[in-house]
């Protein structure tokens, strides 16, 4: 029993002005801490849209080739690659529909944007034509540059379908969230002597010492080289072209 205390006063009707008092209000910006835990996946797919996809293309160079018939030379070259932000047009006038992740996790679709390309077409050296042709659609990274939710704060983010402290750094494929997570790697461009049990089915006096290169270059596509320690006294030198491995014996002239 209350005594000396003033009756309790219960509610009318459902209410839960006593929960949501003052609870939970939206941030102006998000947490770096939070933020932070998507940030290297972000940013590494923010660097092939930019740098990564122009060292590809000039890494792919001019492609050349003659028709018989007429000893002509043909070339091709890419000149840009153009990654889209998700979007739809509506109507016969091309106006851009932003879409956003939260769609396409109730739709169970795949969150993608459009990738074209610009190729030069030469004959005889001289530019005929520069024609875009569409290599199809890939998927988005959250938060990423490529993303409508790049920049957006957390009231935006909310009004958007997405928390407030989204932080991205991964794919929305088939309605599911999917990570293509980053494995640790050697140092590049720098020898480490190691011991790997599994050399030594490699071929006959192979051993289990070795010295490993990652070889990277500027669009940070990786090539190992390895020298193995063979217990003939010698070294035998891997190096990989088109998935195939490939050795050569190393003499020591006396």
């Amino acid at each position: 029993m209350r005594t000396g205390l003033p009756p309790l006063e219960y509610p009318k009707k459902p209410d839960l002005d006593y929960i949501n008092k003052g609870y939970g209000p939206i941030a102006e910006n998000a947490r770096p801490a939070l933020q932070h835990l998507g940030r290297t996946h972000v940013e590494s797919f923010n660097f092939f849209l930019e740098e990564g996809m122009e060292f590809a293309l000039n890494d792919i160079g001019l492609f050349e080739f003659e028709i018989p018939q007429t000893g002509e030379r043909v070339g091709l070259q890419f000149l840009d690659m153009i990654y889209e932000k998700p979007g739809t047009e509506r109507n016969s006038v091309y106006i851009k529909h932003k879409l956003y992740p939260s769609e396409f996790r109730q739709r169970e679709s795949t969150y993608k944007a459009k990738l074209t390309v610009n190729i030069d077409f030469k004959v005889n050296g001289l530019t005929r034509e520069i024609f875009a042709v569409e290599l199809g659609d890939f998927p988005t990274m959250v938060r990423s540059k490529a993303c409508n939710l790049e920049g957006l704060s957390p009231q935006q983010l909310v009004e958007r379908g997405e928390h407030e402290e989204e932080w991205g750094g991964y794919f929305v494929v088939g309605g599911y969230e999917k990570i293509i997570r980053m494995l640790q790697t050697t140092r590049r461009n720098y020898p480490i002597a190691m011991r790997r049990n599994g050399w030594k089915d490699r071929g006959k006096d192979f051993s289990d010492l070795g010295v490993l290169m990652e070889c990277s270059k500027k669009d940070s596509t990786i090539t190992k080289n390895l020298v193995h320690y063979v217990t003939t006294g010698s070294a035998m030198f891997m190096f990989s072209h088109s998935r195939e491995m490939f050795f050569c014996s190393c003499y020591y002239a006396a």
